[in-house]
């Protein structure tokens, strides 16, 4: 049965669901967290449920006059569970998606959310992948306490 299954390859409207498609064991753990972003910093789409995005944050400058920083990846091909549009969210700007994030990097998701300013870029369905991968981003609360000469 594929009830409750979820694809690993992009489906087409009405196309029958080849075996490939769906994973031979279940995935990994994962959990929906919801990440607020602006609307013009995410693809402009009414409905991106089920497609796969790039999460990068740019941290926000602790010293007024910083200069502005390089955003960074988080977590790289995340499927979107579902969006949320709702003027509480920031007024017109104000937007957030419900991402499927593996248990191992919600810490870095949150972290990025607390950290700076969220962008979201769209996965081609041509690079679609069948499980998201770690970026370069370290929360700073994670730095703090990761040992010298290396990420945590």
């Amino acid at each position: 049965s594929v009830v409750g299954r979820t694809k690993v390859s992009a489906l087409s409207a009405g196309q029958l669901i080849p075996v490939q498609a769906l994973p031979a064991m279940a995935l990994a753990s994962k959990r929906l967290v919801t990440v607020p972003v602006a609307k013009l910093h995410m693809p402009r789409d009414n409905d991106l449920r089920g497609t796969q995005v790039d999460l990068y944050v740019t941290v926000k400058s602790a010293v007024a006059g910083d200069g502005a920083k390089t955003p960074e990846l988080v977590l790289a091909n995340v499927t979107v569970a579902d969006t949320v549009n709702d003027s509480s969210l920031g007024g017109s700007n104000g937007s957030a998606v419900v991402l499927e994030v593996p248990i191992a990097y919600v810490d870095s998701v949150i972290g990025a959310i607390e950290s700076g300013a969220i962008d979201l870029v769209r996965v081609p369905n041509t690079e679609v992948a069948t499980a998201p991968s770690p970026g370069v981003f370290v929360p700073p609360s994670a730095e703090a306490s990761a040992p010298a000469g290396g990420p945590a």
